[in-house]
């Protein structure tokens, strides 16, 4: 870890008056010695404690060293920094007291190298993650647990260890359940939490226990997170630094790929998880994956995806409810949590199938205050990633066209996908119709209903009756209305181009308006 001048800056912060730098902020400091009236000597890259009054007739002989000074006597120590980094701090502390958190912060950079030592010995073992786990929760005093993404347990502490009652029940289970999830993911703590590159603490009202997280980067990208629980000792505040020292080694085993060996349940998910990436180009090695991991995939595919961050928990975190009910709705699926939704690689056949299984998916949904997206269908599972885009934006693109429902089908949202896609290209004057902008002029200049006129008789194909009826007005007050849009516009209804270049002139335009009001808000 090392002790160089931001460490100890940080350290001091409420203590410091005056900084005066010359030496290079990332080098990494020594020692630490105590300034008394004999010290004649002052050596590169150490840290001196003391009081100005101690350097009297020595400050001339400052070498390229760090040194925290408490000004009794009223130096003037801009003078002087050319010689040394000085930190100047405030007349009211403690010298001795200084010096003794500076030989801490030594002794503690001691302590964490030890740490490392014996932490790279276990990864250059080859025992594994358990093993890797079990030395450091026993070094830090605190049970750990490791779980990717998708919430699955990687490896874990002894359980008899683990005292917060959730997260036994989750290490139990070798997972998380979907309830488990929906509530963690609104918690604000790891919301704000996962926006920083730090360890950062979590809190939740159902586990009175302390829990300190930290990601784990495999490749630079983030695979999973560690968790430190405090069930044995208070956590320390230089466990984060530990923290960090674990989550580098735990990367570097991950990066071997022999962690399944000694891993549960996460085979299957893994490759979810590739597909969803695209990690696998060739199509040869994901069929052996597969193969391997016992999964099998019908040739009529489709990808949903269940927004869960509105689910309305009825059940205890304990009821693994909603993992049950998916798995009964869908039980040619296998489904994985990705990136805050749960994601299913469902056999449509089985779904489109079978009478009243459209409406108990659906009911189940808005009792529970769930959302879906359903991609097309597809029969090559190397394609995952492109339909899971699908179904997501099915989703997204859905829920501002029609927020009152559930299910959102891609096929129904695909007309606005390109607006969706080219959102932050587009601007309104794209969407002008000129038809349609001379209607609207007509209308403000005779107060008149042409443009809302048209529109309905557009989407309901034509239909007088039905037209009327929704505008509550006579049939032939309808056709009046539709004579005069005709001669407005000079065009014929009937055609069905014409017919289309308006109707979907009508639908972007509000998509967009829509789109960008919630943008808006």
């Amino acid at each position: 870890m090392g002790i160089n001048f931001e460490g100890l800056c940080q350290r001091f912060t409420e203590k410091i008056k005056k900084v005066y730098i010359e030496v290079e902020p990332d080098v990494n400091f020594v020692d630490v010695e105590l300034i008394t009236d004999k010290k004649t000597e002052f050596l590169e890259n150490y840290i001196y404690v003391g009081t100005t009054s101690t350097l009297k007739g020595k400050l001339d002989k400052l070498s390229n060293s760090c040194f925290i000074l408490l000004n009794d006597d009223s130096i003037m120590l801009e003078n002087y920094y050319d010689k040394g980094t000085i930190i100047e701090i405030y007349e009211n502390e403690n010298i001795l007291e200084i010096y003794d958190e500076v030989r801490t912060f030594f002794r503690r950079d001691v302590k964490y190298n030890q740490f490392k030592i014996s932490l790279l010995e276990v990864l250059l073992s080859g025992k594994g993650i358990y093993e890797i786990i079990d030395v450091a929760s026993k070094l830090i005093g605190n049970p750990l647990i490791v779980i990717d993404l998708s919430f699955k347990v990687l490896a874990n502490s002894p359980i008899e260890k683990i005292t917060d009652l959730l997260w036994m029940d989750n290490v139990k289970k070798g997972y998380c359940s979907y309830e488990f999830i929906g509530e963690l993911t609104k918690l604000e703590s790891l919301k704000n939490g996962r926006k920083t590159s730090y360890p950062f603490e979590v809190t939740c009202p159902e586990s009175p226990n302390k829990k300190v997280v930290f990601k784990i980067k495999v490749g630079g990208k983030t695979i999973g997170n560690i968790i430190l629980i405090e069930c044995e000792k208070q956590i320390d505040p230089y466990d984060y630094d530990y923290l960090m020292l674990i989550s580098q080694i735990i990367s570097m085993e991950l990066e071997k790929k022999q962690f399944y060996k000694n891993a549960r349940n996460v085979l299957s998910e893994e490759i979810l998880y590739d597909l969803l990436e695209n990690n696998i180009k060739n199509k040869t090695i994901i069929e052996e994956r597969i193969k391997n991991g016992g999964l099998v995939f019908s040739s009529h595919i489709e990808v949903l995806v269940v927004d869960i961050s509105n689910y309305d928990s009825k059940q205890s975190v304990y009821a693994r409810y909603l993992d049950s009910k998916l798995a009964n709705l869908f039980p040619m699926g296998k489904s994985i949590y990705y990136n805050g939704d749960v994601i299913i690689i469902n056999d449509r056949n089985y779904f489109e199938s079978g009478h009243g299984k459209k409406d108990k998916i659906k009911d189940f949904l808005l009792e529970n205050n769930l959302k879906m997206g359903i991609s097309n269908e597809f029969c090559s599972i190397e394609n995952c990633s492109i339909y899971y885009q699908q179904a997501i934006r099915s989703l997204k693109i859905g829920t501002i066209l029609e927020p009152e429902k559930c299910i959102y089908k891609y096929e129904d949202i695909q007309p606005y996908n390109y607006i969706y896609m080219a959102k932050e290209q587009i601007i309104k004057e794209d969407f002008y119709n000129d038809s349609l902008y001379m209607l609207k002029m007509y209308d403000n200049e005779n107060d008149s209903e042409l443009y809302k006129t048209l529109y309905l008789y557009l989407k309901n194909n034509h239909n007088i009756t039905r037209t009327s009826d929704e505008m509550f007005i006579h049939r032939n007050t309808l056709r009046y209305r539709l004579d005069k849009i005709i001669d407005i516009l000079g065009i014929d209804l009937d055609e069905n181009d014409n017919s289309f270049k308006l109707y979907y002139a009508y639908k972007s335009m509000n998509f967009y308006k829509r789109f960008n009001d919630l943008m808006k808000e």
